[in-house]
């Protein structure tokens, strides 16, 4: 996230990004990536008015934990896409999501709250991203594909036209996924198949 925002700092957009907040008491008053840690989520409710905020909890189910945790707040979510990314003039990318650089989005793409969309992804026609999704370096998904809420699909994951992947399923990395996914589950492979179910 710190590397993308200087890209777009470096294309000219006005970012003054303050640090770096987590919960985890060891890493407050360090410096990371040339940006200090402020302290605990409890320093964004004396702050809600003066900045904006992105959730880059990698894992979608925590994201969207943290997101529903602070919610209630008058919180500003920023939504960050890497200068380089190409896109289409009706594609839609909902708030405090990320696109990273090398990413090709054509027409009708549709970016759900909260998504992270990363390293040298393709995005084909009307795609439709769930909130809370997550798609590692390296997928392609094909036309006409939908990603339910909070699905996470690997690095290098291959989707086909036409293909639904069910909210909060995972598809390890390197799959080729030619069918349905239902939610909750895990597929693997080439092509992907169910391996495990999630409560």
């Amino acid at each position: 996230m710190a590397q993308l925002i200087k890209r777009m700092q470096a294309s000219g957009q006005d970012l003054h990004p303050a640090g770096f907040v987590d919960d985890n008491a060891g890493f407050h008053g360090r410096v990371i990536e040339g940006l200090p840690v402020l302290g605990g989520t409890d320093w964004i409710s004396n702050h809600v008015r003066d900045h904006s905020f992105v959730c880059a909890i990698g894992n979608p189910k925590s994201r969207q934990d943290l997101v529903r945790r602070l919610s209630p707040s008058s919180l500003q979510w920023a939504t960050l896409i890497d200068p380089a990314v190409r896109r289409s003039d009706d594609s839609v990318i909902g708030e405090g999501a990320m696109v990273c650089a090398g990413t090709w989005m054509t027409t009708n793409a549709r970016i759900g709250r909260h998504t992270i969309v990363n390293l040298g992804c393709t995005l084909s026609h009307d795609i439709n991203l769930g909130d809370f999704a997550t798609l590692a370096c390296g997928v392609h998904l094909s036309g006409n594909v939908t990603i339910g809420e909070g699905a996470e699909l690997g690095v290098g994951v291959n989707v086909i036209q036409g293909i639904t992947i069910g909210e909060w399923s995972v598809i390890g990395a390197g799959a080729t996924v030619i069918n349905d996914i239902p939610p909750r589950v895990t597929a693997l492979g080439v092509p992907a198949k169910v391996v495990k179910e999630h409560r």
